[in-house]
C-alpha cells in the first residue's frame, strides 16, 4: 500500500557508454540514430538526449495511458533494429518511480565486537547466470524480468542488479575426436560449422579446439568464421583406440583462458561422448573457474551409442550432467548420432547464448571453500540458472 499515489511520468532511460569518445562524435554516432529509432512510438509524449564524453542518455517520456511494462517491451524491440560502432550495448535504465523507493535494509548486531565496518564485510556479491523464457518457453527481454527469487538452504537472498546482458558474445566450441569418436566426428563438425555461420549472424567472436589424446586450437578469439569453419572440417578423429585419453577439461581450461578477462557474454559448448581421462584438472576446478569468468559451460553429447539409464550416465557424463554444466548455468543436450537432433540443438543453443544473462545477489562472506546450492525461481517465468556458487568467488 502507498502512502500517496504515484504521480510520475512513464518514462524509460537508454543508456550507452563508449568510452574516450568526445561529446560530438556520442552525439551523431550514438544518440541521434537511436533518437531517430525511437520516434513514432505509441504513446511517446517527450523525447530528450543529452550527449557527454563516453556517454548517450535518452530519455524516453510516455503519457499515462501507457503501461511501463509495454512501453520498455517496445523500446528494447526498436533499439535492436540501431545500427551503432561495433561493440556497443545500449542499456536501458532501471524501471523505478522517483517517488518510489527501491530497497532498504539495515545490518546490526548485539555483539558491541561487530561494528558498522565489519557487519558490512559480511557480505559480499555473487554473480549468477540464468536464462528466462516466458510461460509457453518464448525468449524474453533480459531486462523485463523483475519478479526472480533466489534461495540459498531456505534463505532468501537479495537480488541487487540484473538479469543485465554482459555485452557482446565470446564462444569457444570444442570437439572431441578421440577414438571412439569415429563415427560421428564429421556429424560434430557439420553441427559446428552451422553454429559457426549463426555465430556470424550474431556478431559474435568464437574460437574452435578439438580435444582427445592431444588438444588442437584455432588460435584466438576471432571473428575470422572462413578460417574457423575451414579449422572445424581440417580435424582428424585419432587413430590409437588403445589411447583412452580424453583431455576434456585440459581442453575447457585452455579454452577459459582464450576467453576475454572483460565483460562480454562467455559460453564454452562442448560437444562430447562424455566423461574426462587424464586431465591435469578436476571438474570442481573447471567448475570454480568457469564461475570465477561467468563462462557457461553447454555440453552436447555425440556418440553412436545411447545415452539411456543411470549406468550409461555414470560411464560417459557424470560430473557434465549432474555438476559442470548446471553449476555454471548451462544446458545439456543429447545428439548421439541423429542428423535430425544434430539440427535441432543448433538452434536450441543459439537461444540458450541469446538468453544468457547476468543477475548479482548479497551472501553471506563465508569461506569454506566449497560450493553452495541456490535455487532460482519466478512466479511470472520459466527460469532455468547456475545451481551453485563457489564461495571464492564472492566480490
Amino acid at each position: 500500500m502507498e502512502a500517496y499515489p504515484d504521480v510520475a511520468n512513464n518514462y524509460v532511460n537508454i543508456i550507452t557508454q563508449w568510452p574516450g569518445r568526445a561529446a560530438e562524435e556520442i552525439e551523431q554516432q550514438v544518440t541521434i540514430p537511436i533518437e531517430i529509432q525511437m520516434n513514432g512510438i505509441p504513446h511517446l509524449a517527450h523525447l530528450r538526449s543529452v550527449s557527454l564524453f563516453g556517454l548517450s542518455s535518452v530519455m524516453l517520456i510516455f503519457d499515462d495511458n501507457s503501461e511501463n511494462d509495454w512501453n520498455r517491451q517496445k523500446v528494447l524491440e526498436r533499439l535492436s533494429q540501431v545500427t551503432l560502432p561495433n561493440g556497443l550495448q545500449p542499456q536501458m535504465g532501471t524501471d523505478w518511480s522517483p517517488v518510489g523507493q527501491i530497497f532498504f535494509y539495515t545490518l546490526k548486531s548485539t555483539n558491541p565486537k561487530y561494528d558498522l565496518m565489519e557487519l558490512k564485510s559480511r557480505q559480499k556479491r555473487v554473480a549468477l547466470i540464468i536464462h528466462a523464457e516466458d510461460q509457453g518457453g518464448n525468449p524474453v527481454a533480459r531486462n523485463s524480468v523483475k519478479d526472480i527469487l533466489v534461495m540459498e538452504h531456505g534463505t532468501k537472498l537479495q537480488v541487487v542488479d540484473g538479469p543485465n546482458n554482459a555485452g557482446p558474445e565470446q564462444i569457444a566450441l570444442l570437439l572431441d575426436s578421440n577414438f571412439h569418436q569415429r563415427r560421428v566426428l564429421r556429424l560434430e563438425q557439420q553441427t559446428a560449422v552451422e553454429l559457426i555461420s549463426e555465430f556470424e549472424k550474431e556478431k559474435a567472436q568464437a574460437l574452435v579446439m578439438s580435444y582427445g589424446a592431444e588438444i588442437h586450437s584455432s588460435g584466438e578469439l576471432t571473428d575470422d568464421f572462413g578460417s574457423l569453419k575451414n579449422f572445424t572440417n581440417s580435424l582428424r578423429v585419432e587413430t590409437d583406440k588403445r589411447n583412452e585419453t580424453v583431455l576434456l577439461y585440459d581442453g575447457m581450461k585452455r579454452a577459459f583462458d582464450k576467453l576475454s578477462d572483460g565483460p562480454g557474454t562467455k559460453a564454452v559448448v562442448i560437444f562430447a561422448e562424455g566423461n574426462d581421462n587424464g586431465s591435469s584438472i578436476g571438474w570442481k576446478n573447471v567448475t570454480r573457474l568457469a564461475q570465477r569468468s561467468h563462462i557457461a559451460c553447454y555440453v552436447v553429447f555425440f556418440a553412436d551409442h545411447s545415452f539411456n539409464g543411470t549406468k550409461a550416465i555414470r560411464r560417459y557424463g557424470w560430473h557434465l550432467v549432474f555438476d559442470v554444466s548446471p553449476k555454471t548455468g548451462g544446458k545439456l543436450w543429447e545428439v548421439g548420432d541423429s542428423t535430425q537432433k544434430a539440427g535441432e540443438t543448433t538452434s536450441q543453443v543459439i537461444a540458450a547464448l541469446d538468453s544468457q544473462a547476468l543477475i548479482e545477489v548479497l551472501v553471506r562472506d563465508v569461506r569454506t571453500n566449497r560450493f553452495h546450492s541456490v535455487k532460482v525461481t519466478s512466479p511470472t517465468y520459466r527460469i532455468s540458472a547456475q545451481t551453485a556458487y563457489f564461495d571464492d568467488g564472492m566480490q
